[in-house]
């Protein structure tokens, strides 16, 4: 999105208003590191810089050359502190209210399916686990799900929906149970298709790629990558289950957030939350949130900065490249989107 002519700046005439002028913008100077993730690993030009620190929220697609994957950053500044938005985003269910998460609540210490009594899934999403097979299946499965649901077929036709939710949601738990004992070695191989997809190399793969958690913190990005094997000291990790409405069919995920704020840059907290398992569409996902102080002193806000990598299923093949763009632009503009309303919730309060 082009800003209004009378706010577009040459690049020497923005890096004047940032470094020499504050007066032109309440506050001071962008600090590092949101500086350098704004600038080198997302690319926003100093122009948007001016506009970021101004308040408005910018977002863009980086690029990738990875077929599959959709990758997009956003920030703005908020009038609130760091600690005051990581208060909130640890009250995930109502952090993530919005009319396209039908579904949330996160998992205790064990998990249990008992976490996910809320959860329902329709006749026709329960009815598509019946006759699933490797490479042959409309639900992103494990081939080891895939032949637990087979044995249901002796269950009754009255009882076997309410069977196969209660499976579901058993075998969701114990796989959060097994991530957490074993990280990704315990991730799954989504059998759905062929040739199957490790959750794993893919999840790991975002991690790599992920240059903006590289600048903020390596020890950081090791323990995501080494997982549960580096211990770190974190501010909290928790994990949390949500169906919601990304498109045709709703989508049931589940996701492990890490929170931590790096000796190195005591002004900066990062939330981690890597997506370990989704019923469609997506083979990975991984969400990096930055909230850096704006100033040295408090009262003048943070930059909130928000990093999304997704590899999705359905971008190859026939026309991949054209759905890629189409994608690509949809997700620049949500986030846009996304980020302003989020700037407004976090600073009137509401929740």
């Amino acid at each position: 999105m082009r800003p209004p002519r009378g706010l577009r700046v040459s690049v020497i005439g923005a890096i004047s208003l940032v470094s020499i002028a504050p007066g032109l913008s309440q506050g001071p100077i962008v600090p590092e590191p949101a500086q350098s993730i704004l600038l080198r690993d997302i690319g926003f030009t100093p122009g948007q810089l001016v506009l970021i620190r101004n308040g408005q929220a910018m977002a863009r697609t980086l690029e990738t050359d990875q077929q599959k994957e959709i990758a997009v950053a956003g920030a703005v500044r908020v009038a609130v502190t760091k600690e005051e938005f990581f208060t909130r985003y640890r009250d995930i269910e109502r952090f993530k209210h919005h009319k396209a998460v039908l579904q949330i609540g996160r998992f205790s210490a064990p998990p249990s399916a008992g976490d996910m009594a809320r959860l329902t899934l329709s006749d026709e999403a329960i009815d598509a686990l019946r006759t699933c097979e490797p490479g042959r299946c409309k639900v992103r499965l494990p081939a080891e799900w895939m032949a637990d649901f087979r044995r249901l077929t002796a269950t009754p036709e009255s009882a076997w929906r309410t069977e196969a939710l209660s499976l579901f949601r058993s075998r969701i738990a114990a796989y959060v149970t097994a991530y957490q004992e074993q990280g990704a070695a315990a991730l799954a191989v989504y059998a759905d298709k062929s040739p199957a997809v490790s959750l794993a190399e893919e999840s790991n793969r975002l991690l790599e790629r992920s240059t903006a958690l590289r600048t903020a913190s390596r020890d950081f990005q090791r323990y995501l990558l080494d997982y549960p094997r580096r211990p770190l000291p974190l501010l909290d990790t928790f994990f949390y289950w949500s169906k919601e409405d990304l498109g045709l069919k709703p989508v049931v995920s589940v996701t492990h957030v890490s929170i931590h704020q790096d000796p190195a840059w005591a002004n900066t907290i990062i939330v981690a939350a890597r997506q370990i398992y989704a019923t469609h569409y997506v083979e990975a996902s991984l969400g990096l949130t930055f909230a850096i102080d704006a100033g040295e002193t408090p009262g003048h806000g943070i930059y909130l900065v928000y990093v999304n990598r997704t590899q999705v299923g359905a971008l190859k093949g026939q026309f991949a490249g054209m759905r890629r763009s189409l994608v690509r632009g949809r997700a620049k503009d949500a986030l846009e989107q996304q980020l302003g309303e989020m700037k407004q919730r976090l600073e009137s309060g509401a929740r």
